[in-house]
């Protein structure tokens, strides 16, 4: 590959690429059998490099050529994202960069579980069928970073609705910030991470607008120079999920047996 273009690997997989160095006048650099080499990975700027290097041999058929070499574990120990190696060779007694480019880490399945979310796919187009034209990593996640954080939003309001605050906040303004405040109940909190909402049919709905309008955020993020209509269309989405919950009547299954224990209003403000 030319060292201009981006090594790509999948995090946990080996992978192998030459490269030929060449000199200021663009012919490949000649390598004795014996030349000292190493490689480097790191972040850029002047960040120290990275504990993980590549290694590196000369191939013997090809006039300056090199191969870099990462193994699985390698690969596996770096972040996601993109990261800069160097290739260098001992000339003169001293070290000389013979070649540097850009590595892209990709992801790979792992152990980690999905976040949880309330919405599906499907509950999304419902409301908002141009999602399926995002981008294609957003498309093929199902957008589950959207969702999960629409599932993190409502479950903020139902902890706002039941703890104590001596202020009235008007919902309509989006105004989910109390004071004074005593923090979130713990054991609503812990009951919510651990499913307790009754997801139903306005759940849903709700959850779906607000993820929709965190898509069109993110299109307006990707490419601001085009943003029509990406700005309008997240602002409205937004309204529409905060209208949605004015009207909302939750319920939580605080023991897991499968009846409520809890009902919510959330357009309400608890005080006690």
């Amino acid at each position: 590959m030319s060292a201009c273009e981006t090594w790509k690997v999948r995090a946990g997989s080996p992978s192998r690429i030459e490269i030929t160095a060449r000199d200021s006048s663009g012919s490949p650099f000649t390598f004795d059998d014996g030349t000292p080499l190493r490689a480097s990975l790191w972040e850029g700027d002047r960040l120290a490099p990275s504990a993980v290097a590549p290694t590196i041999a000369l191939n013997p058929d090809v006039p300056g050529a090199v191969f870099l070499a990462l193994d699985a574990e390698a690969s596996a120990a770096l972040e996601t994202g993109l990261h800069r190696w160097r290739a260098e060779a001992i000339v003169a007694g001293e070290w000389w960069l013979i070649a540097e480019g850009a590595l892209e880490i990709l992801d790979a399945p792992g152990a980690d579980p999905a976040p949880p979310v309330y919405s599906s796919v499907q509950d999304l187009a419902d409301v908002a069928e141009w999602t399926a034209g995002s981008s294609a990593a957003q498309a093929a996640a199902g957008h589950r970073a959207q969702r999960a954080a629409a599932r993190a939003w409502l479950d903020a309001i139902v902890l706002s609705r039941i703890r104590p605050s001596a202020a009235f906040a008007d919902l309509s303004l989006g105004a989910f910030a109390w004071a004074p405040v005593v923090g979130p109940d713990p054991y609503i909190k812990a009951r919510l991470e651990a499913g307790a909402l009754v997801v139903d049919a306005d759940v849903r709905r709700a959850c779906s607008l607000y993820a929709a309008a965190l898509i069109a955020e993110s299109k307006v993020a990707v490419d601001p120079k085009k943003t029509a209509p990406w700005p309008d269309r997240a602002a409205r989405y937004r309204d529409d999920a905060r209208r949605a919950v004015l009207t909302m009547r939750v319920a939580l299954d605080l023991d897991a047996d499968g009846s409520p224990d809890l009902w919510l209003h959330l357009g309400r403000v608890s005080l006690r």
